[in-house]
């Protein structure tokens, strides 16, 4: 079916799948997911995490959905429910759901929500059938700083829905700040207006534009509606498309927009639900009343639940006093490394100031007759006395600082290959947290040894000394922690072909949910040895 002029919706091929909504505020995101949402009802189960409670209206004479919670649901959704059982349930009764919790503070939210989805992964397969979550500012269930109680189980849903049926709907505003680990399996993706340069960058990342380039630039302005449309269910290459309008709409601003009356079948279900719930609770209630007619059952109990208490609380304590541990480790790194970017900043600019280049420790150490400089990159140029000298361009080379310099020879190191200045300056090993880092970028770019030769991608003017051959991936593996080289090379092996994130683990002997195999990725792709595509990874095109 068709949701745009030039976009059409497969829903077979998003049997599974996921999708993922970016945009600020007022892009349409919100249409964009109802018109989702629309399209495969009927087709799929809905179990719509209502954090803001506006997807009631979705309920019409044609769709029937069944609202919990809220002021006027057809059931109460009260905070002393287990989840759990409740997701449990809906998928045995199979009736598509809006659950509103948008009168919950954040941090209730994100526990509904986490065990929520946590107890339909754990369903038997017998109740996996095709089913979508809605789930809108991804951002806060799934944040890509800091862990949140619902962080695990939405990650679980991204990364192992799939083979249970279970799609998934993500939106949010701000795509830098959700996790990277559930935006890579997102492989259908509409990317709307920005207004963020974080999420302008993370944006052109995610559709292989340069973050300045014109296509990137233009979605600043992009009207409501309007996104980059990309995935499997979508369209093969990123396409610009104008988002028809939903036959739904959410309340306007400030107003109330009550649900519609319960439709007979949706009564039906709700009596289904509440008589499954109940035989449930006839179910723990009996074991409860068996369990505290026996003594020992009951002294069993009470140890059990002494020990589980200081399992709980020791590991709490010890999870609380690591993420502590980390947090401030993380913040002093920053500090010294900002300190040293600061104090190399300060002492260059007086090096300048005196009109002369003093020679380095580094070159000094080489009096006693040594050959060679184990970092040339960051040594600060020979000794040099300025006398009569009126050509300003003479020294600009020589003038630059030595972070700058480390970025113009990464470059020339990887001739006749053209990589952009931030991925040079991440093999040069620079910290974009820098203060002086635009400095950086900025005079690498002005010198006169390397050249743009399009798409923000510099190369050398001249092959560097010694050049034999174009480098290839085993310097890079020798540099790596060697999960990472082995990453690489799991990528390597494909010959071009994309690899999907699990079988990157799996070939690399790396957990598939461990937080390294992300951060690896994310590197990997920084550094340019690989690229992005469709949800999966593969070789860089200059390596092949």
């Amino acid at each position: 079916m068709k949701i745009a002029e030039n976009i059409g919706f497969d829903l077979d091929a998003f049997r599974g799948q996921r999708a993922l909504l970016q945009g600020a505020s007022g892009s349409g995101k919100s249409n964009g997911a109802r018109l989702l949402l629309e399209a495969t009802y009927g087709q799929f189960q809905h179990l719509i995490l209502d954090v803001e409670d506006e997807f009631h209206t979705l309920r019409t004479e044609e769709r029937d959905y069944a609202i919990i919670g809220g002021d006027h649901g057809d059931a109460p959704l009260t905070k002393s429910q287990d989840p759990g059982d409740l997701a449990l349930t809906l998928l045995k009764v199979g009736v598509s759901t809006v659950l509103q919790i948008g009168d919950w503070t954040l941090e209730e939210k994100r526990s509904f929500i986490g065990r929520f989805i946590a107890g339909m992964m754990r369903a038997r397969s017998d109740l996996w059938h095709p089913t979508v979550v809605m789930l809108d500012e991804g951002h806060l269930w799934a944040p890509q700083q800091g862990v949140a109680s619902s962080s695990e189980a939405v990650t679980h849903l991204a990364t192992a829905g799939r083979k249970r049926g279970f799609s998934a709907i993500f939106a949010t505003q701000r795509l830098s700040l959700i996790n990277k680990d559930v935006l890579g399996q997102c492989e259908n993706k509409f990317l709307g207006r920005v207004e963020q340069s974080a999420d302008r960058r993370s944006v052109a990342d995610l559709l292989g534009f340069a973050p300045r380039s014109s296509e990137a630039v233009d979605m600043q302005g992009f009207q409501p509606g309007e996104f980059y449309v990309v995935g499997p269910a979508l369209s093969p290459i990123p396409a610009r498309a104008r988002l028809y309008r939903a036959h739904t709409q959410a309340p306007k601003p400030g107003s109330t927009v009550l649900p519609t009356a319960t439709p007979a079948a949706i009564q039906r279900a709700l009596a289904e639900l509440a008589k499954a719930s109940a035989a449930e609770e006839r179910a723990a209630t009996a074991t409860q009343a068996r369990a505290e007619s026996n003594p020992d059952a009951i002294a069993s109990a009470e140890k059990r639940g002494y020990e589980r208490g200081h399992k709980d609380g020791y590991e709490a304590a010890w999870t609380e006093a690591n993420r502590a541990n980390v947090e401030a480790r993380k913040v002093l790194a920053r500090r010294y490394e900002q300190e040293i970017e600061d104090f190399r900043t300060s002492l260059w600019t007086e090096i300048e100031c005196a009109g002369a280049f003093p020679r380095s420790y580094a070159q000094r150490a080489m009096s006693d007759g040594a050959t060679e400089v184990a970092d040339p990159s960051s040594a600060i140029p020979t000794e040099t006395v300025v006398s009569g000298q009126s050509d300003s361009n003479l020294f600009a080379d020589s003038k630059m600082a030595p972070s700058s310099r480390k970025i113009v020879n990464a470059i020339k190191a990887a001739y006749p290959i053209g990589i952009t200045l931030v991925a040079a300056a991440k093999r040069a090993g620079l910290s974009s947290r820098s203060s002086a880092y635009s400095k950086y970028l900025a005079e690498a770019a002005a010198s006169t040894e390397i050249v743009d030769r399009g798409g923000g991608r510099y190369v050398a003017i001249s092959p560097p000394s010694g050049f034999s051959a174009p480098p290839g991936t085993a310097a890079f593996k020798a540099k790596l922690p060697r999960s990472y080289a082995a990453m690489l090379e799991a990528i390597e092996t494909a010959a071009g072909e994309i690899v999907a994130k699990e079988e990157v683990a799996d070939r690399a002997g790396v957990s598939r949910t461990s937080s390294g195999l992300g951060a690896g990725l994310r590197e990997l792709v920084e550094l340019e040895l690989i690229e992005m595509v469709d949800g999966g990874y593969r070789l860089s095109p200059d390596f092949l």
